[in-house]
């Protein structure tokens, strides 16, 4: 939006398009690693569990972002990401004083071996994911890709009944409020011609327009879809995975939370879910799990907003086809980083504490906070 001269009404579907191109390249090294090796740096229960919530987020946001100002919506943007910078920061320092411990472990291990007892660090070691020295064929190696091609079908079924429900009253809703302001008999408006309707129902849109059940059915059918999926996976979490309530509660409530974010906001989901999960797992599957979660939003927003003639492609194209490769080479180096440096896990957090930051100088330097934006356009020439 700073460079470029764009509006959020226009930067925000631009920008899922683009972050889908990025998340499709993570996925891809994700996926190459499951072939080569048979496991993958992906919570796939999170994934379940999150994608649902997350597809409903996305259509709420959807409707509110036409209907929010701007200034509102960057002003949201930057409160949210201020409050994540905290968040980041403090799991950063957390892990870094972690680390730093176990780094002077081995050191009191040799000095006890020394003076009699205990076995040293040997060269053969590996260090493992958390810092830790252990032995090399002992260290983990990331988690089984327990999913089925039933369920990959099933989330794209939903994805497509999210977003052809959610466009489809888009446009019937606009032919609805045009007719109403149309001049009776001599002008047929344009937003009634458009071709979704036309591929849809030909010429007989205002007859479903009128309909008030099937209007409800399109808002209804999308939230009970995903509920249904998300209240099976809650269930089956708890029942078989040993997952507590009040876990299931949040994940589901962060989810729906950045759905509604990212479609209203436009800031891709990545920013909320890889903070969340870094409190709770490895940076490296943490941000694993956030990009494949992300593809699913992204996903679903890109193609309402596509269908409802929101995303300028040309740019589009332009800014995704660089994301694609970015997110490609820095997949596999966060991968290389994680696996052959002990304070790979600290390592990974910063990174994403200062996307995060950089980002919200951007927000900041858009809504014309004079020092931030003299600093921002100085740096960018």
């Amino acid at each position: 939006m700073l460079t470029g001269g764009l509006t959020a009404h226009d930067a925000v579907p631009m920008s899922h398009f683009i972050v889908l191109l990025g998340a499709s390249g993570s996925l891809i090294v994700n996926a190459h690693g499951w072939s080569v090796k048979g496991v993958v740096d992906i919570d796939v229960d999170v994934c379940r569990l999150v994608v649902p919530a997350s597809l409903i987020g996305t259509v709420a946001g959807f409707i509110m972002n036409a209907k929010i100002s701007d200034t509102v919506v960057m002003k949201g943007l930057a409160i949210i990401l201020t409050v994540l910078i905290v968040v980041v920061l403090q799991i950063w320092w957390r892990q870094r004083n972690e680390e730093l411990g176990q780094l002077a472990r081995p050191l009191e291990e040799e000095a006890s071996a020394a003076a009699g007892g205990g076995r040293p660090s040997q060269p053969g070691d590996a260090p493992g994911y958390n810092g830790v020295v252990v032995d090399a064929a002992q260290k983990p190696k990331g988690g089984q890709l327990g999913i089925t091609k039933t369920e990959v079908c099933c989330g794209i079924v939903l994805l497509v009944v999210v977003d052809i429900c959610s466009v489809v009253r888009f446009h019937l809703t606009a032919c609805g409020q045009d007719m109403k302001s149309a001049p009776a008999m001599d002008w047929y408006p344009v937003s009634c011609s458009h071709s979704v309707l036309l591929t849809t129902f030909g010429e007989e849109a205002e007859k479903f327009i009128d309909n008030g059940l099937f209007m409800v059915m399109l808002s209804i059918a999308p939230v009970k879809f995903c509920l249904s999926a998300s209240a099976y996976y809650s269930w089956h979490l708890y029942s078989n995975a040993a997952w507590k309530t009040s876990d299931l509660l949040a994940y589901t409530v962060m989810a729906f939370s950045t759905g509604v974010l990212a479609g209203l906001i436009g800031i891709g989901g990545g920013l909320i879910f890889s903070p969340f999960f870094l409190m709770t797992m490895d940076p490296l599957v943490a941000v694993g799990t956030s990009s494949t979660c992300l593809l699913f939003i992204a996903a679903s927003a890109t193609l309402q907003y596509a269908f409802t003639d929101r995303i300028i492609m040309s740019l589009a194209v332009a800014y995704g086809v660089v994301t694609f490769a970015a997110s490609i080479v820095g997949t596999v180096t966060i991968r290389q980083v994680r696996n052959k440096m002990p304070q790979g896990k600290s390592f990974i957090t910063l990174i994403v504490a200062i996307v995060v930051i950089l980002t919200n100088c951007l927000t900041l330097a858009k809504l014309g906070v004079p020092a931030v934006q003299s600093a921002v356009l100085k740096i960018m020439g």
